[in-house]
């Protein structure tokens, strides 16, 4: 996977995307480019260490969910997307073991379930939970072959968006 994680550089608000770390209760993040350097401290002990760590505003680490929009766009806690063309937006989240789409009301999954049967004909198959439908079920349900998930289309994200989820 190219991207583990996104977040907020401290310095700039921009995004960082890598691998996270937390040192002594500081959010940083690094990228699968950054080099090592030999460094020594003031004792003279001596460590490789990895150069170009950006500290970031922990609240804003996402994890990486694997999964592409219609565009693209890889899908990352967090991101408010909209999906099969329902008037609610749904946040990416990662709960129940996976990645997901999580909503504020239910989701009607006998709706979904009629769309499914009425573009692919077949029926489909779904956990039912109120307000969380997994990434992999949408995958499987709508038979997509490549990690691109066509109903899901990116609208931003709750750091970046805040007012698209009021």
């Amino acid at each position: 996977m190219e991207h583990q994680c996104r977040a907020k550089r401290l310095d700039n608000n921009e995004n960082i995307y890598g691998y996270y770390a937390e040192i002594q209760d500081k959010g940083y993040m690094f990228n699968y480019d950054s080099e090592f350097e030999r460094v020594c401290d003031s004792t003279e002990q001596c460590f490789n260490a990895i150069v170009g760590f950006v500290e970031v505003n922990k609240e804003t680490v996402n994890r990486c969910s694997g999964f592409m929009d219609c565009n693209c766009h890889m899908l990352y806690e967090d991101d408010i997307v909209k999906f099969n063309d329902w008037r609610s937006l749904f946040v990416v989240c990662y709960d129940y073991g996976t990645f997901g789409l999580g909503i504020r009301t239910s989701i009607d999954y006998k709706d979904l379930k009629e769309v499914i049967l009425n573009e692919l004909d077949k029926e489909a198959d779904f956990l039912e939970n109120d307000n969380f439908i997994s990434l992999w079920e949408i995958y499987q349900n709508f038979d997509f072959q490549s990690h691109e998930i066509d109903n899901i289309h990116l609208m931003g994200n709750k750091h970046d968006n805040p007012n698209l989820i009021k």
